[in-house]
């Protein structure tokens, strides 16, 4: 697979997938608890939006908003109340209101190092992986 060192954030980006037709990564449901053990925090905003908890709630993860379209992830703690989101990879999916479908949907690996993620390859989305090194 395809790997390339993002330019905004300097990491190192791989592709996962490299389908003809495309492939994504499941996309988020709405129910608190994920199948996979994650749970969904709503953001407020005019465009609403979710960020993922791992399954150990010691990480957060989203996906960019218009005019900051990274992928992001940052560590989570219950005695400190701010979250410093960290961008690790830059989104090259068009950017639509989470009501139409961005189809990026963030998420962690099981083993927590890596934010798995869809993006626009080639003009067709595909399944990308970031480390998670915070």
């Amino acid at each position: 697979m395809r790997e390339w060192t993002d330019t905004q954030t300097g990491r190192a980006v791989r592709q996962l997938t490299a389908w003809p037709a495309g492939a994504t990564v499941a996309p988020f449901r709405r129910p608190k608890h994920l199948p996979d053990g994650r749970i969904l925090g709503h953001q407020g905003g005019p465009d609403g939006g979710y960020i993922a908890i791992a399954p150990d709630s010691r990480l957060l993860c989203g996906e960019g908003t218009d005019g900051h379209s990274f992928v992001h992830a940052a560590a989570f703690c219950m005695q400190d109340s701010r979250i410093q989101f960290v961008p690790l990879a830059t989104i090259h999916t068009p950017y639509r209101p989470f009501s139409v479908g961005q189809h990026v949907n963030a998420g962690f690996s099981a083993d927590n190092r890596w934010l798995l993620y869809n993006d626009t390859i080639e003009e067709k989305l595909q399944v990308c992986a970031v480390p998670v090194d915070l």
